[in-house]
């Protein structure tokens, strides 16, 4: 610990912020096991999670749950269980559970709004029914100059469909 209050880990002498981990030049890091700095643990079960919290929770009392979370739930428990990385957000000002607002799956798959289950997509959107309306992706050009968008579909590098703006104009 510095003067600072800084704290460095890992053998960090001068910590930068206030929580610094250095484990040295260890060569190159080939593999997730050498390149890993920080472990998170602590689920036993199917669905269970463990990960970071952020946000205020009443002034950092203990009892309040996070208004963020990124970290790891459970897909299938066994002795070396996979995992689903999973971020969620609190829309309101109360102490209330953060909502799942994306998932990458441990079979690859992005999922926003939804668990992925069920679906063979790599990347899914899922809308929000109880919403202003069923938009549930939109993609946005700002290259400016009324330059027409285009979207692209491929299977094994060969483009097979593509939807295009006309300059600018839906």
């Amino acid at each position: 610990i510095d003067s600072s209050g800084n704290v460095g880990l890992g053998g960090e002498h001068n910590p930068i912020a206030p929580l610094t981990l250095n484990k040295g030049d260890t060569g190159a890091n080939t593999t997730y096991a050498n390149a890993e700095l920080i472990r998170i643990e602590g689920y036993g079960n199917t669905n269970s999670k463990s990960g970071i919290g952020f946000g205020r929770y009443n002034g950092g009392q203990n009892g309040y749950v996070p208004a963020a979370f990124i970290g790891a739930q459970t897909g299938t428990w066994s002795g070396y269980t996979n995992c689903h990385l999973v971020f969620a957000t609190r829309n309101t000002t109360g102490n209330d559970n953060a909502t799942e607002r994306l998932r990458i799956t441990n079979d690859g798959k992005t999922v926003a709004g939804g668990s992925g289950s069920g679906y063979p997509e790599r990347l899914q959107a899922h809308g929000d029914s109880g919403g202003t309306g069923g938009e549930c992706l939109s993609l946005n050009s700002t290259g400016g100059n009324n330059i027409a968008t285009e979207l692209r579909f491929y299977e094994n590098g060969t483009g097979r469909f593509r939807m295009k703006t006309q300059q600018g104009n839906p």
